[in-house]
Order: structure tokens, then C-alpha cells, then sequence
């Protein structure tokens, strides 16, 4: 019994503060109707509740959700019609309603709702909706373009709420009066009509989401006339009723989310909770699969700082002369046994033909002959007046290497050396510089490079530079 007190008690300090245009009290008296109501299950005051809460929504311009209270508060009504009807809710869902559809610029769906409801109001003598609902009218009127109309329905049931300093409807009255004006040309009056608006405000600083069109058109109207003083002042109200407007919806729609939208999620929370049942393996195999690709991240980013500090230590041990011969000198299995089986015995050439030999080589490196292109084995035995064999079985001994290795070595030798010393040279291409120093193509070249160095070309060339930068 206390309960439904309690909840009774709420609902008329609601309605007052509401009234008040004390939006924050009048949501938290109304959050305490819905709750008493729900703990009741009292279905009036249910229901009575979506309707205040519409209210509010709408005043925070949430039009789909407000829309969506007062339909179902008007269908219990429609149940209950014949039994239970309470007459006065009845009406104001369908002024709501029908005022909603007018905010959405839906100006038939207004239209029949301002129908009903003057059908409605007649039937039960309710003069004042009556008189709402024709007011009402004009607006949907000019939503479906019928301007003149429009403005004959309105002027009409303006003087009406004048007179009673019905603040909620005047400003909707002036706005559209002066609208409809505008779209028949008539910027004189339209403009009249715009300040009754700012006339109101000023009066009671009662601020309505459709005030500040109107100080919109003001604005833009002295823009046009390039009166400063005007704009400013209309500036500054418009500024005012943005904070005020801000400052009601940041309460209104933290309050209703909080206390309201929330609890009515709570009935979908059993479905919720299934779909994350079925959505948990899933999640598995997500955290699995990110896992593996982290891993492989941290291998490849391991593997990269590997690669780099090898790479800048091979670059170091060029750059000094120091080179590991295990990591620079990689020769395949048939250079391997050729650089250890042989010695002078094994040769079978005599001395004098070796001593030529290693002399003709020596001028060859000097002259640096090997960077010609096209050099094979046999051309430049035929220089040095020997055989290939001969050649190949000195080089292999004495040089410790292939024909084609000791070949290789001569060219990367020299690249570097040059490198060091022309700054030039190292903005070629790669395939410029294979040319340069006797390789045939770029991938030769850069092969070559890797194998006797243990990094590539391009990589040399990057760090040369950066390191004679710094």
C-alpha cells in the first residue's frame, strides 16, 4: 500500500516539475514512478510512465525511441478502451503522437493522428486538445507543402494560446507561421514571426529545439542585410539556448540511459549470454590464431635484429680490412676439395711454367684486367700463353679458390675499394655497377657479393654512406 502511494506521490511531483521546466527533478520523479509501477505490476502506471519518458526522449530529440513509448502506451489504451479508458492519457499520447510525426516532417502520419485525436476530444468535450490538435494541423499542413493553408490554420488558433500564455505550443506556431511565410516569399512577416520566438525566450528562457531554428533564420536573414548588429545579438541568443538545450539533454540522456534504458535491457540478457556460449569457441580459436601470429612475429622481428647486427658486423669487418673467412669465403664442395687435395707434387708442372703463371696473374690483377666482361678461363690462358688446365690448377693452388670465385673476389674487391673512395659510384643502380666492374647482370653481381662478403651490395652501399654522413 506504502508502494502505491509512493508511486502516486512521484508521478504528481513529476508532472510539477515537469511544468516547471525542471527537466532533471521531473526525470528523477518520473524514473520513480517506473519503478514502483513495475514492482506493482501496475500497468496504468506503467504505461503512464512510457509516456512521461516519451516526453523526454523527445526533448532530447530522440524521436524513433520516443515515438515507439507513446505507440505502445496508445495501443494499451485501444485495448482498454471500453473498460478502463482514461481519457485525459488517452489524448495526450495522441497529441504526442501526432506532434512527434510532425518533428519527423511526416506531415500525413500527423494528419491522422490530429484526425483521431479531434474526434476523440470532441466525443469526451476536451475543448483545449481540440484546439491543440487544430493548431497542430497548420504544422503538418506546412510539412506537406500547403504554405497558404498553413498559415490560415495557424493564425487562426495562435490568439487562443496568446491569450492563456500557452508557452509550449507558441513557439511551434511562430516558427511554422513565419516558415510558411518565407516559402511564400513574404520575408517581411516571416521575420516577424522569427522574433515572437526570441520574444518568448527572452520572456521566460524556456528553450525548445525549434527556438533555435528560428534564430537560425534570423541570423542568416541579417547576414544577408549585412546588419552586424543584429547578427551579433541573434548570435549570442542562439548561444544561449545551445548551453541551455546542451545542458538538459547531457542529464536527460545519461538519466534515462542510466536508470531506464538499461533495466530494459536486462530481458535480453538470457539471449545475450547464449550467444556468448556459442561465440566462446570462437573467441578461442581468435586468441589461438593471434597467439600463432605473434610468435611468428617475435620470430621474424628476432630474426631481423639478428640479421641486422650480422649484417653491420660484416659491414664493420669491410670496412677495417678484418674478415672472417669462415663467413666471408663460402666456396661449394667442389672448390673445397680442389683448395685441399692439391699441393706442387700433384700439380705435374714445372716451376718455371707455375713462376710464369703467378707472374702473369700478378700483372693481370695490377692492370685490373679482370674487369672486363665476358672473361672466361680459356681467354685469359690464351693471354697468359698457357692452357686452361694449366691455369685453373694454379689458380686453385695458389689462390686457394675456382676460376670463377677468384674471378668474383677480384671484381667485389675492387667495387668496394672504389666505393670507399668515389661517392659518385654509390648512387648507380646495381645493375650499373655489375656492368662497371665486369659482371654480366645485377644478380650475378649481387650474388657474388653475398657469397664473399656475406651481405649484399645494397645493403653495403646504405651503411656506407649513412657512416660517412655521421
Amino acid at each position: 500500500m506504502k508502494d502505491s502511494y509512493l508511486m502516486q506521490a512521484y508521478k504528481l511531483k513529476g508532472g510539477y516539475y515537469f511544468n516547471l521546466k525542471n527537466y532533471p527533478k521531473a526525470l528523477d520523479n518520473y524514473l520513480k514512478v517506473s519503478f514502483y509501477a513495475e514492482k506493482l505490476k501496475n500497468s496504468k502506471y506503467i504505461f503512464k510512465s512510457k509516456y512521461d519518458l516519451g516526453i523526454l526522449k523527445r526533448k532530447i530529440n530522440e524521436k524513433e525511441e520516443a515515438l515507439k513509448l507513446y505507440k505502445e502506451v496508445y495501443h494499451y489504451h485501444l485495448l482498454n478502451k471500453k473498460t478502463n479508458l482514461d481519457t485525459i492519457n488517452y489524448l495526450s499520447t495522441i497529441t504526442a503522437i501526432a506532434n512527434i510525426y510532425n518533428d519527423m516532417e511526416e506531415g500525413d502520419s500527423s494528419s491522422f493522428y490530429n484526425k483521431v485525436g479531434m474526434k476523440v476530444a470532441a466525443k469526451y468535450d476536451k475543448e483545449p486538445y481540440v484546439k491543440h490538435f487544430s493548431l497542430n494541423e497548420g504544422v503538418s499542413l506546412y510539412h506537406k507543402g500547403q504554405f497558404q493553408t498553413a498559415i490560415d490554420s495557424l493564425e487562426k488558433h495562435t490568439p487562443y494560446y496568446e491569450n492563456i500564455e500557452n508557452t509550449n505550443n507558441l513557439p511551434y506556431a511562430y516558427y511554422y507561421s513565419g516558415k510558411s511565410h518565407q516559402e511564400l516569399g513574404n520575408e517581411k512577416a516571416a521575420i516577424r514571426y522569427h522574433k515572437k520566438v526570441d520574444s518568448l525566450f527572452k520572456k521566460n528562457e524556456a528553450v525548445y529545439n525549434i527556438s533555435r531554428k528560428s534564430y537560425e533564420e534570423l541570423i542568416k536573414h541579417y547576414k544577408k542585410e549585412k546588419d552586424l548588429k543584429n547578427q551579433l545579438y541573434y548570435i549570442n541568443q542562439l548561444i544561449k539556448v545551445d548551453s541551455l538545450l546542451h545542458e538538459e539533454e547531457l542529464y536527460l540522456s545519461k538519466g534515462i540511459f542510466k536508470e531506464y534504458d538499461i533495466p530494459q535491457l536486462e530481458s535480453e540478457k538470457e539471449m545475450i549470454l547464449q550467444q556468448m556460449d556459442e561465440n566462446d569457441l570462437l573467441f578461442k580459436k581468435i586468441i589461438l590464431a593471434f597467439t600463432i601470429l605473434l610468435a611468428i612475429s617475435l620470430i621474424v622481428l628476432f630474426f631481423q635484429y639478428y640479421k641486422k647486427t650480422v649484417y653491420k658486423k660484416k659491414f664493420d669487418q669491410i670496412m677495417t680490412g678484418v674478415e672472417d673467412q669462415k663467413l666471408t669465403e663460402v666456396s661449394d664442395d667442389k672448390d673445397k676439395k680442389l683448395s685441399t687435395s692439391n699441393n706442387i707434387a700433384e700439380l705435374e708442372i714445372s716451376q718455371e711454367i707455375i713462376n710464369g703463371i703467378l707472374l702473369g696473374l700478378q700483372q693481370f690483377e695490377n692492370q685490373q684486367k679482370y674487369l672486363l666482361l665476358n672473361l672466361t678461363l680459356n681467354s685469359l690462358a690464351k693471354e697468359l700463353e698457357t692452357n686452361s688446365n694449366y691455369l685453373s690448377k694454379v689458380i686453385n693452388h695458389y689462390k686457394k679458390r675456382s676460376f670463377s670465385n677468384y674471378l668474383n673476389l677480384l671484381r667485389v674487391n675492387y667495387f668496394i675499394d672504389l666505393a670507399k673512395r668515389d661517392p659518385n659510384i654509390r648512387k648507380f643502380t646495381i645493375k650499373a655497377i655489375a656492368n662497371e666492374v665486369g659482371f654480366s647482370n645485377s644478380e650475378s653481381f649481387s650474388k657474388a657479393f653475398y657469397k664473399h662478403k656475406g651481405i649484399k651490395p645494397s645493403y653495403f652501399l646504405k651503411e656506407l654512406e649513412n657512416s660517412q654522413q655521421t
